[in-house]
């Protein structure tokens, strides 16, 4: 698998020296031997609008029939921890899809604005009153120093050149502003025990981070300052995979035309597991446990990175910062990660949009 080819250029740092990592299907992502950065293989450096028609289907409903309240609780928390750091209100959601965080934000005093390229997402925010362009984070329009808050929900992994969208946060963000962004892991446990069948690899997806890679890519590109990284969440079909593995002595062979069933039966599984967890004490302590440890080993599938724009009025101590632990939103009901190849599995992946990229 080692074919190593001098025309495709990494999408993180250009350089055109890369080799075959994974194939699955007709997709291969490559490895930059440069940087070490994971991209896709044949991306195109323009939106393929194609690839985000599921949010036709969103046309009739409204926002009571797709915001789902964890990820309401979740959104308010996390503003709240925001708050704290008392540099303005005034927030851009970069990639927005529906424009849920952009609705609470705007109900929890905050003055938001979002961006999204899907026309249709775009429609939809607009029809729940929200204030959301269908505009390219790059464009000239976006006044520089502008926002006090960037944030960028599973965003960058969807660009071809995702270090000028880093730069582009901190030339709008004010100085002392904050920067959070959330990406899937490629080191993490979940691509490991699935390996080319990881529900991630899919053509929306043009850059898999892992947390040297990303880090490196902020420091050697931006002038931010790295507050917090750190990674979280395991997959229900992880676990589920892994359990398997352990056991597959004890456990009979799957044919192939019940995979739809297992597929679906694994999201409803996640979406009731983490309405569980939101509710009860000891699972919510699990989780953190558990969280701590892919934090610790860099297992979790998802990354959570929280950047100031430094400025040297403005001091935010690590004490501060560890608040963040435990407060996350996922994919904020509009994701962009699943795409159905059938009227079963985009029922099943209906129910995934509304949840985290992974629980614990």
């Amino acid at each position: 698998m080692d074919k190593r080819d001098l025309g495709i250029r990494c999408t993180a740092c250009r350089d055109s020296q890369s080799i075959v990592v994974l194939l699955k299907e007709s997709l291969s992502l490559r490895k930059c031997l440069k940087c070490g950065t994971v991209f896709l293989g044949g991306y195109s450096d323009e939106f393929v609008q194609e690839l985000y028609d599921y949010y036709d289907k969103y046309a009739n409903l409204g926002k009571e029939d797709v915001f789902d309240p964890i990820t309401t609780t979740r959104c308010q928390e996390l503003l709240s921890w925001f708050s704290r750091f008392g540099t303005g209100r005034e927030v851009l959601d970069v990639g927005c899809g529906l424009g849920q965080f952009v609705d609470v934000a705007n109900r929890s005093g905050w003055i938001a604005e979002g961006l999204e390229l899907s026309r249709e997402a775009v429609n939809f925010a607009r029809r729940q009153g929200l204030a959301v362009r269908n505009m390219d984070f790059l464009s000239g329009e976006i006044r520089p120093k502008s926002y006090d808050l960037v944030t960028l929900f599973e965003v960058i992994e969807h660009v071809p050149n995702p270090a000028e969208f880093l730069q582009r946060a901190g030339e709008v963000v004010r100085p002392g502003g904050l920067v959070y962004l959330t990406t899937p892991n490629f080191a993490s446990l979940d691509r490991f025990v699935a390996g080319k069948d990881w529900k991630i690899i899919h053509p929306e997806h043009l850059t898999y981070f892992t947390p040297r890679t990303l880090k490196a890519l902020v420091k050697n590109t931006t002038h931010f300052e790295i507050l917090h990284l750190e990674t979280r969440n395991v997959s229900i079909a992880a676990l589920r995979k892994l359990s398997c593995g352990l056991f597959s002595h004890l456990t009979p062979a799957v044919d192939s035309h019940v995979d739809l069933e297992v597929d679906c039966d694994l999201e409803r599984q996640t979406h009731d597991f983490r309405r569980r967890m939101s509710s009860s004490t000891p699972l919510g302590l699990a989780k953190r446990f558990v969280n701590g440890l892919l934090n610790l080993t860099g297992l979790g599938v998802t990354m959570v990175m929280f950047c100031c724009a430094a400025h040297p009025s403005v001091m935010i101590s690590q004490t501060e910062v560890r608040g963040l632990e435990g407060i996350e939103i996922g994919s904020r009901g509009t994701d962009k990660r699943s795409r159905a190849k059938s009227p079963r599995r985009r029922e099943a992946r209906d129910r995934s949009l509304r949840s985290d990229v992974g629980v614990a």
